[in-house]
């Protein structure tokens, strides 16, 4: 993984650790990062992204809690493999993306988007739901 593909807003109300890892976890979740991927060592990417080493250790850290990759002394993080999708899907997590979709629609809606442009936004985040619409 290339530093240039994190990308960190100084003008963030996000904290910077919590880009990193949120960008690591979305480059997982799309299989730009592979199982067995290395992620760059903390003093390259504290370098590459002008940030304070212990900011990416925070980050790294926080992505082996979850699960994302391992951590180990003297080597470099490791991606490690997303499981498989159980079934049926965990009623827990499906509670939680409702809630989430529910509070994204409503600051969409408040923000003046209209139901297209929404749909829009979703079927750029999840092309094969706009495939899937038109194959009926």
């Amino acid at each position: 993984m290339k530093a240039m593909l994190i990308m960190i807003d100084m003008h963030s109300k996000e904290p910077i650790y919590r880009q990193i890892v949120e960008q690591v976890r979305r480059a997982v979740a799309d299989g730009r990062l592979a199982p067995g991927s290395e992620l760059p060592s903390l003093r390259q990417l504290a370098h590459d992204l002008g940030v304070h080493l212990n900011t990416i250790a925070l980050a790294y850290r926080e992505l082996d809690r979850q699960g994302i990759v391992r951590l180990r002394q003297g080597s470099r993080a490791t991606v490690l493999a997303v499981e498989p999708p159980r079934s049926p899907a965990n009623p827990q997590a499906l509670d939680d993306l409702r809630e989430q979709l529910v509070r994204a629609r409503t600051a969409a809606l408040l923000a003046g988007l209209t139901p297209h442009e929404i749909w829009r936004v979703i079927t750029s985040v999840f092309p094969q739901l706009d495939t899937e619409s038109h194959e009926g």
